[in-house]
């Protein structure tokens, strides 16, 4: 069992060194400098959809407006809620504010995907920003977004937030799901053209109008569950330039506050992401908790060398956690969870596969889309 044990080793230290050596290459948006008033500073339209989020809405609607950037726009989409959404964002007076009520959902299309293109067809700014109606913006990102945009030369620039209200279930959870985010999409990886690695941030998606046309825009990924991923592969496949820059001092968003209301999110992508394929589904779960949990059940039932082997790599695995949390800004303690943290996501993985498969199709904030 030593070889087995040197392997299960050899894949946690390269986990980790890619994870922490990736981490360090991801650029801060709080490093550029805020670009000063200029005739020069390119245009911004920010579209925000909103389906029944009366109860985020405000502040992070508020934060937009109260943006000091001198040339952007809002348009806000009321995407069929039942819920006060459309007249709370009616009840918001400000000149650069647009509101559209969306009533009806047209076929082959994911409401969330609509209510974008929608917004979209109706910006006039240069840069089109994509961002989710739970998003709290600090003052100046769109002066050091546009410092960022002019120092990079990026078409596409997203940013990752801090997540923030997080229950102490959620955050054993949150450092596995953040760490098999960063090694399946490599978002430091983004900005180099030689990479096939793409990146799209839901909470902030800033992509250049004329390259977001070009690509076929929210048309070409009506029916994605996971429109902003969708959205990055489109603009890096076509050739142009992405850029991911960590933003937990410029964006926060409160995600989910719970572990069931994280395993209700995630059923709309996670049987998605696998091609709503079952034998996907197998795989990932046995590597998973193969790899998180087998390390800590070896200990006692290996000796010698396999069990030095096989002790380093738990090591590895509960210093990889203290350090994912930390970087989400939690206590390292939370690391010590890191293999419960995988059973968590198996069950959410098998959460959304399982009901989307009975169901023949996913629902999401109470419209039925079917797999096909």
């Amino acid at each position: 069992m030593a070889w087995l044990s040197a392997f299960v080793l050899l894949v946690w230290l390269g986990a980790a060194i890619m994870a922490i050596h990736g981490n360090l290459k991801l650029r801060r948006l709080d490093r550029f400098e805020p670009a000063a008033d200029s005739p020069d500073l390119p245009s911004f339209t920010i579209v925000v959809p909103a389906r029944n989020e009366v109860d985020t809405l405000a502040p992070a609607l508020s934060s937009l407006l109260a943006l000091d950037y001198p040339n952007f726009n809002v348009i806000a989409i009321d995407d069929r809620s039942d819920d006060g959404t459309g007249r709370l964002l009616d009840s918001f007076k400000d000149p650069r504010l647009t509101v559209l009520h969306v009533s009806e959902l047209p076929p082959g299309w994911l409401g969330k995907n609509h209510a974008l293109y929608r917004g979209a067809r109706q910006a006039t700014g240069r840069w089109l920003l994509f961002t989710d109606a739970d998003i709290v913006f600090a003052p100046d990102t769109l002066r050091r977004a546009a410092t960022a945009l002019a120092r990079t030369g990026a078409d596409h620039l997203c940013a990752l937030p801090r997540l923030t209200g997080a229950s102490p279930a959620l955050k054993i959870a949150l450092p596995v799901f953040s760490l098999c985010f960063a090694l399946a999409q490599r978002p430091w990886q983004a900005s180099n053209p030689r990479s096939r690695a793409y990146i799209g941030i839901g909470a902030f998606n800033l992509v250049n109008k004329a390259a977001y046309t070009a690509v076929g825009g929210h048309e070409k990924i009506a029916a994605a569950p996971h429109d902003d991923l969708a959205l990055g592969k489109l603009v890096k496949r076509a050739g142009y330039r992405q850029e991911c820059l960590a933003a937990d001092r410029s964006l926060s968003v409160q995600w989910y506050s719970s572990l069931p209301q994280f395993i209700h999110g995630l059923e709309k992508g996670s049987f998605a992401v696998l091609d709503y394929r079952l034998t996907l589904v197998v795989l990932v779960s046995l590597e998973l908790l193969g790899f998180f949990l087998w390390p800590f059940a070896a200990l006692f039932l290996l000796h010698g060398t396999a069990l030095t082997l096989i002790a380093l790599a738990a090591g590895a695995i509960l210093g990889l956690g203290a350090y994912g949390s930390h970087q989400l800004h939690f206590s390292p303690l939370y690391g010590l969870g890191y293999p419960l943290g995988a059973i968590i996501m198996v069950i959410t993985l098998w959460n959304s596969a399982f009901k989307i498969r009975r169901r023949g199709g996913l629902v999401w904030r109470g419209t039925f889309y079917p797999i096909k």
